[in-house]
């Protein structure tokens, strides 16, 4: 197949590869000359909708989020009607790829890398962002720091009130979403009730994978898969792997509860665990998993070349949470810089980048993005109380003299 010698403002340099959805090519900017691998999607593909959204998803939905540990779009656009992502170029190796080189990873080793994954499934999460195909092709080691980038976000949730039946009719073409080996049972079987808990499921299972070389899921039929889901017993890792630390083994068990009520809350009490196994690595604060939130699909028509670009990423990238939690995004391995910042009201949620958080006056921080901040009830006029008072005395009165 002969190359194409340029998509959009991006000149061709080679082809990296082919997967389900789409080719990636390693481009470079016309103007600026910056290298990124360029995403287009299969020529095939592009009539079929709902594949064409979930391409499309995986731009807005990594685009919404700004962390080290997550790789960076650098912009979308379309060519013709075919979708194109423009991501950063990263070099290194998928984690299925070292575990098939390594077997299983040893404690210390695991925690180091899921150290920045949940970091960085966490501050999705804070944002409404649920990834839904967490796997060990989706993660992705690097040769040099931030030393791993969770990759697609394609089919993330990134809901509104109808937007579960959105990503589910993904599904009618008899494509399932997400990799059975690694779904929640919840998400396997089309619960509607599907949130970042299914995230931490996965987790686990990929966490079991890692550091026994064995997956528990893993069948040749999907429904013996779906059966492993409903009755298979996960034994612990302290039982399977002498001298385990048993913290580790309850936190994985934990993970894996079929009820998601019993798992973890939320990604935190998972980072402290494994960051007592990371020592390299800073402790970081969590905000709470938020609901998902509405992230409006592209309107650009059939043929637009506009493109889409994201914000722009900080070094020190800090997000403000709920109740006032600071949420450090970034994933320090030497020394940490710190990063000042003032809390925003309680029970509001903003939002903002650090530059904004360090250039906006605290006074006039709540007005740079806030969302649902509950505003104070008007206040009823004294006349209405009055009218209402006099009403009842006259209807006591006519009341009274009947009874006479």
């Amino acid at each position: 197949m002969t190359l194409p010698e340029k998509i959009g403002e991006f000149e061709i340099v080679s082809k990296l590869g082919t997967g389900g959805m789409g080719v990636v090519y390693l481009a470079r900017h016309s103007e600026t000359k910056e290298q990124v691998a360029l995403k287009m999607m299969h020529a095939e593909l592009v009539k079929q909708d709902d594949l064409r959204r979930r391409f499309v998803r995986e731009a807005r939905a990594t685009m919404a989020l700004d962390h080290p540990n997550i790789i960076r779009i650098r912009a979308s656009f379309t060519v013709g009607d075919t979708p194109v992502i423009a991501m950063e170029v990263l070099k290194g190796l998928s984690l299925k790829e070292y575990l098939a080189q390594e077997g299983k990873l040893g404690i210390e080793e695991t925690a180091g890398i899921f150290t920045r994954v949940v970091s960085a499934v966490g501050a999705a999460h804070a944002l409404g962002v649920v990834h839904r195909d967490l796997k060990p092709d989706n993660i992705f080691l690097l040769e040099e720091s931030p030393f791993v980038k969770v990759l697609d976000f394609g089919i993330a949730k990134l809901a509104k009130s109808g937007t579960l039946a959105e990503t589910r009719a993904l599904t009618k073409t008899g494509m399932m979403v997400g990799t059975p080996f690694y779904m929640s049972p919840e998400q396997a079987f089309g619960e509607k009730s599907i949130d970042h808990r299914s995230d931490i499921w996965s987790l686990g299972m990929i966490l079991t994978e890692v550091l026994t070389g064995t997956l528990p899921t893993r069948a040749d039929r999907l429904e013996e898969v779906f059966d492993q889901l409903i009755n298979g017993v996960f034994p612990r890792l302290d039982r399977t792997e002498p001298g385990f630390p048993t913290n580790f083994a309850d936190l994985v068990e934990k993970m894996l509860q079929r009820d998601p009520a019993n798992r973890p809350a939320d990604l935190r009490e998972v980072y402290e665990t494994l960051s007592r196994h990371a020592p390299e690595v800073e402790s970081m604060r969590f905000a709470a998993a938020v609901a998902p939130r509405t992230f409006d699909e592209p309107t650009t028509g059939s043929g637009s070349k506009k493109a889409i670009t994201p914000p722009p990423q900080s070094a020190e990238p800090l997000k403000l949470a709920p109740q006032g939690t600071v949420v450090m995004t970034s994933t320090p391995v030497s020394t940490p810089k710190p990063v000042r910042s003032e809390p925003p009201p309680s029970g509001g949620t903003v939002i903002m980048s650090a530059e904004t958080s360090r250039e906006t006056p605290a006074a006039k921080r709540t007005d740079v993005v806030r969302e649902s901040l509950p505003q104070p009830a008007p206040a009823k006029s004294t006349w209405a109380w009055w009218a209402a008072a006099v009403l009842v005395i006259a209807c006591v009165a006519i009341l009274y003299t009947q009874l006479r």
